[in-house]
């Protein structure tokens, strides 16, 4: 590891990958650090969120001018440029998410000071330490982690004892930070309830229940879209004579169907049909009525009820939320509560989602062991708790 002086910069590089829900992934944490240290932020000049211009029919938004008016922002035409101006830092952080496995970069281990990552939602923090994952270089000198436990199997994955809290941590992720209220963020944050009715033209007197579809381009996944259609029938027709609400969020590359994907750009396609899933549900059930992308929290937080056909994380978000996550043919798929290639690692969808058997059953009132999350993610401001890491390390330089 390649560790500078105290005095010296840090990074914070966006990298190439757009996750159209999180369109302020690393700003937020420039943003908190820019008052303890001196810091830039590392964009690529072809990225996305520098160059894009709205038409005004994107179901995606962000403010460019929040990214192309920063006081210390720096573009890079490559990764060349990356490994370059790395030996101007101390310390350069990124998302686990730095770039499509499609066009990762093999050269990272030539970057010229120390590398730290934060967390997402999902397990690609675990996911892309695997000793035998040949898709991707990927060893940062630090781990900024969702919570305590995920410290503990990092240490397994890559064979290290308890010295692992030298370059471990539990911070939480600035991806769940955008659900606890009191958060300090810059940009991002959650709208009122109601302004989230008011968007959507939602009944006020209603309860809410919010669709998650599987990510299109995810094969093993498309299965359990497909056994769920029946239920999305049965909630577009029940839709005006229940006393639910229905929306539907899907999967962020969705939003980005028609984008320009090169490299750089951040924009990475998952395609299985010709138009993007949200516009061909709506078109076979248009009682159903799709959330903005970059609303993604605001509807977790707001609908009492997610039925998620995504079998992803989206469940564990519900730890921060009063809603409750029900799935239907989840049970018996082989990624619920753990995957082949992260054995010996559980994770609480048993515990996170209510499983139904027919799609009236949706409507039912249940709970759910939210408790099993304690431990798995952190409640805590990631942000603060981030800064607070970076001294600790910087100090011990």
């Amino acid at each position: 590891m390649n560790c500078k002086m105290f005095y010296k910069k840090i990074a914070i590089f966006i990298g190439d990958y757009f996750w159209s829900s999180v369109p302020y992934d690393g700003l937020n944490l420039y943003i908190e650090l820019i008052d303890k240290f001196d810091v830039d932020l590392l964009m690529f000049d072809k990225d996305i969120r520098l160059n894009k211009k709205f038409k005004g029919n994107e179901k995606f938004y962000f403010n460019k001018e929040n990214f192309t008016k920063i006081k210390n922002l720096k573009t890079l035409s490559s990764w060349e440029d990356l490994i370059k101006i790395s030996k101007d830092y101390s310390l350069l952080l990124s998302a686990t998410h730095i770039a499509p496995k499609t066009r990762y970069p093999n050269n990272l281990n030539s970057l010229q000071c120390a590398w730290a990552i934060w967390d997402v939602g999902g397990n690609d923090a675990l996911v892309n330490c695997k000793p035998d994952n040949k898709d991707r270089n990927f060893a940062p000198n630090f781990f900024f982690l969702k919570g305590e436990i995920w410290k503990r199997w990092l240490y397994e994955i890559k064979n290290k004892t308890n010295n692992a809290k030298h370059f471990a941590f539990s911070t939480g992720s600035p991806h769940y930070d955008y659900y606890l209220e009191n958060a300090p963020l810059k940009f991002g944050k959650i709208m009122s309830k109601e302004k989230f009715v008011s968007k959507y033209k939602l009944d006020k007197n209603k309860n809410f229940i919010l669709i998650t579809p599987s990510n299109p381009g995810a094969s093993k996944h498309n299965d359990q879209f497909t056994e769920n259609e029946s239920v999305l029938s049965f909630l577009n027709h029940e839709s005006h004579q229940s006393d639910y609400e229905i929306l539907l969020k899907t999967y962020p590359h969705d939003y980005i169907f028609y984008e320009s994907q090169t490299e750089y750009s951040g924009i990475y396609h998952r395609k299985a049909a010709d138009a993007p899933q949200y516009e061909n549900i709506i078109k076979n059930f248009p009682n159903i009525k799709i959330v903005d992308s970059q609303d993604h929290f605001a509807a977790v937080k707001f609908c009492n009820k997610i039925f998620n056909i995504s079998g992803s994380s989206i469940s564990w978000e519900t730890y921060f939320t009063n809603s409750i996550c029900f799935s239907m043919n989840f049970s018996n798929k082989p990624y619920f509560n753990g995957y082949k290639y992260l054995p010996n690692i559980k994770v609480p969808d048993s515990d996170m989602n209510y499983e139904i058997f027919q799609p009236q059953d949706i409507f039912n009132t249940v709970n759910v062991n939210k408790n099993s999350c304690d431990g798995f993610i952190s409640k805590e401001y990631s942000l603060k708790n981030i800064k607070n890491t970076i001294e600790y390390i910087l100090e011990q330089c």
